[in-house]
């Protein structure tokens, strides 16, 4: 009986080369040992760089797991330092009265280290305070940091992300967020963090709003090769709505026939000169952008929509907003679309396929 053969299928990469050749080559039968030689050659040399490239990468791996176990080491050592430095502090009235001894130790304490690593005041400050959090506060996240299960930056977030949470119920936030930790990244667990943090904290998230909204501003920093940025901190719906109405009106210059034929300009440049514009001049050079509004997609639950709960909205990309922020949204928007979703995940179970307007 002659060899049955695969049908020869153009190969697009040097693995699909190799799987080809091994099925060519187990399926023949005849002509085995000449493609046979062949397909040992290329499979040990296919098997050689894996295993080179995954030493490669244990190794890496290893190294920042050393890397955060330095981190906690350090940890522990700033808050060595410190509780020896208040334990030592003179009794000795400061002439003048105005530092107290234990005043004088910690500002002598915080600019001696400042000095020693070469930080600014207040990175080290924000230092001293993280170690003494994770040696008094969170001994969980500090174990995982010093066994290299999660990196400096998750454990400054579980560090951020506790500092308001009740003392009794802190050990529990910690268990719950390290039990995934070293598996997401450091932007979805804070996303994740803040979700928790919500869930218990004891204020509720209308009084914090309140307070932080008062903070708002605009600041700028300048950057090299004569650059710079704007920053704007206000309320997650404003915000969220202002980069929108910039995005659409970026989105829509790039339609051919409003700069002539082809826009050369990337979406972000776009993004730039919209909204360079729009604050120099109060409108784009086109015209384009006026009465332009933005759409802001937000989850509210239906009893924080009938008033009876005080649960959170959600603002999509931003997190969990305000209950009232979240009526005032809703009572704007021309209509809903019904979610369903998991009340502990937050996952959405079902999408109603009817889309009900509000006017």
């Amino acid at each position: 009986m002659p060899p049955q053969r695969v049908p020869a299928v153009p190969p697009h990469s040097g693995f699909d080369q190799l799987i080809h050749g091994v099925c060519e080559g187990v399926v023949s039968g005849a002509g085995m040992s000449v493609g046979a030689r062949s397909v040992t050659g290329m499979t040990a040399s296919f098997i050689a760089r894996q295993e080179g490239l995954d030493a490669r990468f244990e190794a890496i791996e290893q190294t920042e797991r050393e890397i955060a176990a330095a981190f906690a080491r350090r940890a522990a050592q700033v808050d060595e330092a410190r509780r020896f430095s208040e334990a030592t502090a003179s009794s000795e009235v400061v002439p003048g009265g105005r530092w107290s001894p234990g005043m004088v130790a910690e500002r002598e304490f915080v600019s001696e280290l400042a000095v020693r690593l070469r930080f600014p005041q207040r990175t080290t400050e924000n230092l001293i305070e993280a170690s003494r959090a994770l040696a008094e506060e969170l001994p969980g996240t500090r174990a995982a940091l010093a066994a290299g299960l999660i990196s400096y930056r998750h454990a400054q977030i579980l560090i951020e992300q506790a500092g308001s949470v009740p003392d009794a119920a802190k050990a529990g936030f910690e268990a719950a967020l390290l039990r995934t930790a070293g598996h997401l990244t450091v932007a979805k667990l804070k996303y994740k963090a803040r979700l928790l943090r919500e869930r218990v904290h004891p204020e509720t998230i209308l009084a914090r709003h309140t307070i932080c909204a008062a903070d708002r501003k605009v600041l700028i920093e300048a950057d090299a090769d004569g650059m710079a940025s704007l920053l704007l901190y206000d309320t997650a719906e404003k915000v969220n709505a202002a980069y929108h109405r910039v995005s659409v009106t970026a989105q829509s210059l790039q339609r051919p026939g409003l700069q002539g034929p082809t826009e050369s300009r990337t979406l972000s440049q776009l993004r730039a000169d919209v909204l360079t514009d729009l604050l120099l001049d109060g409108v784009t050079p086109s015209g384009v952008g006026k009465g332009i509004r933005a759409t802001v997609n937000v989850t509210v639950p239906v009893l924080t929509l009938l008033g009876q709960t005080e649960e959170p909205g959600h603002l999509e990309g931003c997190g969990p907003i305000d209950p009232d922020t979240a009526r005032k949204l809703a009572g704007g928007a021309t209509g809903f679309t019904r979610l369903l979703t998991h009340p502990e995940t937050g996952v959405v179970l079902s999408v109603g396929r009817d889309h009900s307007r509000s006017r």
